[in-house]
């Protein structure tokens, strides 16, 4: 899987079906996040939509931003709106054992 996010807004790419995420129109409340948040977000969005093709499966995640790689694989930030996401992809994960 492929993600990728700029100021505007976020993608992910996985086999052969995209995800774009306008953070203005889609989540106005995400849009004055960093950069490095919005990476992660874009991480998260992916994990959320196919989370039920990823069930017992190993996922690669090709990302180029270290911090969201290091959030992601930290599985914490200090953020508490990015920490909420990161709860709730833990619990998505328990339940669908991914």
């Amino acid at each position: 899987m492929q993600t990728d996010a700029c100021p505007l807004a976020a993608e992910a790419f996985f086999r052969g079906d995209w995800l774009y995420h306008n953070f203005a129109v889609d989540s106005p409340e995400l849009a004055h996040l960093h950069i490095n948040y919005k990476e992660v977000l874009a991480q998260l969005f992916a994990a959320f939509r196919w989370a039920p093709s990823w069930a017992n499966q190993h996922v690669i995640i090709y990302c180029y931003n270290e911090a969201a790689v290091h959030i992601i694989n930290k599985g914490s930030t200090a953020h508490p709106l990015i920490m909420h996401a990161l709860r709730q992809l833990f619990w998505l994960s328990a339940i669908l054992q991914f």
